[in-house]
């Protein structure tokens, strides 16, 4: 049963940091990209020349923010759910669920933390659009995006952890049970 919950929270990280990782680097690039679009777009008026330091400097230092602000909460949020995600399959009636199934709890808990995370960081972002200070893409950056990756990630820290304890051939479960 430890060992269950154990897995699940260190499958449940890895995923979250993974997750966080891939989605900041596409999110730190893009922005990047849409930095220096929108100079050089803007002509002969605007500052074209500027659009490939402010874009480098923005990928560059972005990936500071990003340690700070996507790959750490990534990693703990991961490490709490495949935790939850753990518990609920070690107390699941019946010895637990096998194959694709062990990774309907992660899905539930994912879901759980997307609109957990929604409701604290998404209720500011709101009531600045809904008071015109401000525009929908944070809101969607920060508290969308990776919500929507939680259920993903904790799916598949439920099913590997299932898939790792379980026997893979009859000798093993012979040795397991005895």
């Amino acid at each position: 049963m430890l060992r269950l919950i154990g897995r699940t929270t260190a499958y449940g990280a890895l995923a979250g940091l993974t997750l966080a990782g891939v989605y900041t680097m596409l999110a730190v690039t893009v922005m990047g990209g849409l930095a220096m679009f929108g100079m050089v777009s803007a002509g002969a008026d605007g500052p074209g020349l500027l659009a490939l330091p402010v874009a480098g400097g923005i990928m560059a230092c972005g990936w500071l923010f990003a340690g700070v602000l996507g790959l750490l909460p990534g990693a703990l949020l991961g490490a709490a759910g495949g935790a939850v995600t753990g518990c609920i399959l070690a107390l699941w009636p019946g010895g637990g669920l096998r194959g694709w199934l062990a990774g309907l709890p992660g899905v539930v808990v994912g879901l759980a933390l997307g609109v957990l995370v929604n409701q604290v960081l998404g209720l500011g972002f709101l009531e600045d659009y809904a008071a015109g200070r401000g525009s929908m893409l944070p809101y969607f950056f920060w508290a969308v995006g990776p919500a929507l990756l939680m259920p993903l990630g904790l799916a598949w820290a439920g099913w590997r952890a299932i898939k790792k304890l379980e026997p893979q051939s009859r000798e093993d479960a012979k040795d397991i049970t005895g």
